[in-house]
């Protein structure tokens, strides 16, 4: 069961907002791959310079990215997490447009609930400015959150939502380009009392990092971005073959097949491979599939569906298979299960034992 840190905002941790902006000053000088501090809910978000003027220029607010995990307040270690998103450069203009560019999309998709979005930002000692984005009570990237354990209820959750944000992001005529493990944080929700009076633990999922994210008709076809291990197999083939890696490929297969892979590193808690390619075994097992719908497996279908996966038959069979091992595999006793080539009866050998041809 996946459950919040005590030590993290919204649940008793003593991290502010100012600590906070101490703290990325103090360690402004160590980039990493992504920036973040958790900042309590009820701290104002303010748009406005330390004079209280406001601030009207995109160039000077927006940033790159520097991450703390952890750091001393006092004699506390706080952990820190993709809760809060908080942003930091020093003026740099190719950094300030991509991370300027990165708030557009978090605006263009705020109405979703699954997609990051600007909660607001704050410009303090200029040239160094900081962006606020969207606040996640008790986040986690979802590698840390099933780390934590999840159990196979909230793992599908995750994945109904996240197939809707790419859907919404797709009908609006954007991909993503980068969705991975690394990409998506997991929030955990507690619900009212049931009547018999247990209180039952949900999960919101929230795709963030859109810094990669463009409209479909302007990607450059010659520029390849994303996650090797996520990488669409055409755009494998077409590497060896030195030609562009999205030539005769759609850019939505692209977003298709990386959330697929995720979806299957969800339930295997492993890469089933490090690249796509036709003579991997485990790759073989996804490459032809034929829809069966009975009534146990329609939910499943709709979160394939809901998610553009008819895009990719390959995807549609890594992502349904996944889900309906992992039912399976919970709701049956492990002697029930045929295991075609011998192997024990963990969820990651099932996977491998398995191919879902009706």
């Amino acid at each position: 069961m996946f459950t919040p840190d005590n030590n993290m905002i919204g649940c008793g941790g003593p991290l502010t907002l100012a600590v906070a902006i101490s703290q990325i000053k103090e360690r402004r000088r160590s980039p990493r791959t992504g920036a973040t501090v958790l900042i309590p809910p009820c701290t104002p978000i303010q748009r406005t310079t330390p004079s209280g003027d406001l601030s009207n220029s995109d160039a000077n607010i927006y940033a790159p990215k520097y991450l703390l995990n952890e750091f001393k307040n006092g004699h506390k270690t706080v952990r820190v997490y993709r809760g809060m998103v908080v942003k930091l450069y020093k003026g740099d203009a190719d950094v300030a447009s991509c991370a300027t560019h990165e708030h557009r999309m978090a605006v263009l998709f705020a109405n979703h609930p699954h997609i990051m979005n600007a909660r607001g930002d704050i410009v303090f000692n200029q040239p160094r400015n900081l962006t606020v984005l969207r606040f996640t009570n008790h986040g986690f990237e979802l590698n840390d959150a099933i780390n934590r354990g999840m159990t196979v209820a909230q793992k599908v959750l995750v994945v109904s939502q996240i197939a809707s944000a790419v859907q919404f992001m797709h009908s609006k005529g954007y991909v993503h380009r980068d969705i991975k493990m690394d990409n998506v944080c997991v929030s955990r929700t507690t619900t009212a009392a049931t009547s018999g009076g247990a209180r039952l633990n949900h999960v919101v999922a929230t795709l963030v990092d859109l810094e990669t994210c463009m409209v479909a008709d302007e990607i450059n076809p010659h520029h390849a971005v994303g996650t090797r291990a996520y990488f669409h197999p055409k755009m494998m083939t077409n590497a060896a073959q030195k030609r562009a890696p999205y030539a005769d490929l759609s850019v939505y297969e692209v977003d298709v097949w990386a959330f697929a892979v995720m979806v299957l590193v969800m339930f295997r808690e492993q890469h089933a491979w490090s690249v796509p390619h036709a003579s991997n075994r485990n790759y073989q097992k996804f490459q032809s599939y034929v829809f069966d719908t009975p009534s146990a497996w329609v939910e499943d279908l709709r979160i394939v569906q809901s998610a553009g996966l008819n895009r990719n038959v390959v995807a549609e069979n890594m992502v349904y298979t996944a889900l309906r091992v992992l039912r399976t595999y919970h709701q049956s006793p492990p002697t029930a299960l045929e295991s075609r080539e011998g192997h024990d009866n963990s969820p990651a050998s099932i996977m491998e034992a398995f191919t879902w041809r009706p």
